[in-house]
């Protein structure tokens, strides 16, 4: 199991050093705390594995402790084990009600102390397994398989978020739509394993000339999406001219692939006015269009 963090929360400082010692008997790391300011902040400072909290605590009590603590659980399942002298059901009633998840009675047994922790700390380590595991699988329900992007519905809920919030605050949003110029011809000449390794390069290419708050995504086929918050027309420009420059020099130089152009087309908040997140990227669609039709390898912006 390794040496876990304990944090161990009591005002009366000799129950606190006996406790703290028979943890680090048990091989693993106290941490003490006396007051529930002291708690709270080194529950956010050393993220305990598990909590050792006494129930009789001036201020707060062990109950509210407990909730607050709960409130503090964004890195994943923390166990609370109340310690308490009392004995009677209604104040463990009280303890589960308010995020405890065992109890230990005073005077704390160090068998007693080490079977609780062992069991709390399985069960945590139980439940961090299952998170990771739903974390991937949230994130395999988001990206396109090929590229590593993410994909058509998580773009759609992003584009629609952030629609909202350039509206509400009057931000410019930019959409961009890319789309490789002659593609099919690529996988008639090559053959689809090698389209598939463009594709990548030019997801790679996007990921690279992009910034950590923009949204790139698989689109569908050959087409890609970028949706690019807090960013005025002529910073789109800038943009969307880099990006179409660097996938031809990518593409060139890379071994293995053919060397592509893109299209590109952009919409900003700026230049149109759309009524509605999907307006914006139709427009970015229909400029995306332009570009094609006036020899491709261009940059073109919606109400230009």
């Amino acid at each position: 199991m390794g040496v876990r963090r304990i944090l161990i929360v009591d005002d009366d400082r000799s129950m606190l050093s006996a406790v703290a010692d028979m943890v680090r008997d048990q091989g693993h790391e106290p941490h003490t705390a006396t007051s529930w300011t002291d708690a709270l902040r080194l529950y956010r400072q050393v993220r305990p594995d598990c909590v050792l909290l006494d129930v009789m605590m001036p201020t707060i009590d062990g109950f509210k402790m407990a909730q607050l603590l709960k409130r503090e659980e964004e890195g994943g399942f923390v166990p609370i084990i109340l310690i308490t002298g009392l004995g009677d059901v209604e104040s463990k009633r009280r303890g589960m009600a308010s995020g405890a998840d065992d109890f230990l009675t005073k005077p704390v047994n160090a068998v007693e102390l080490e079977i609780r922790l062992a069991s709390m700390l399985r069960i945590k380590d139980l439940a961090d397994q299952l998170q990771r595991a739903n974390d991937q699988l949230a994130e395999l329900a988001a990206t396109d398989g090929l590229t590593q992007l993410r994909n058509r519905r998580v773009l759609y809920e992003h584009l629609e978020r952030e629609f909202a919030r350039a509206r509400r605050y009057k931000h410019p949003l930019a959409v961009f739509m890319l789309d490789v110029d002659h593609f099919k011809q690529v996988n008639d000449v090559h053959g689809h394993a090698v389209g598939d390794d463009v594709l990548r390069v030019v997801a790679r290419v996007i990921t690279t000339q992009t910034r950590e708050t923009d949204i790139a995504g698989r689109y569908g086929g050959e087409e890609f999406v970028v949706l690019a918050p807090d960013t005025p027309t002529a910073a789109a420009r800038v943009l969307g001219e880099r990006i179409r420059a660097a996938v031809h020099a990518e593409t060139e130089a890379a071994d293995g692939v053919p060397a592509v152009t893109v299209s590109v087309g952009i919409a900003t908040t700026e230049s149109v006015q759309p009524a509605q997140f999907e307006d914006l990227l139709h427009l970015a669609d229909e400029a995306l269009y332009r570009a094609k039709k006036r020899g491709r390898n261009r940059v073109e912006l919606a109400g230009r």
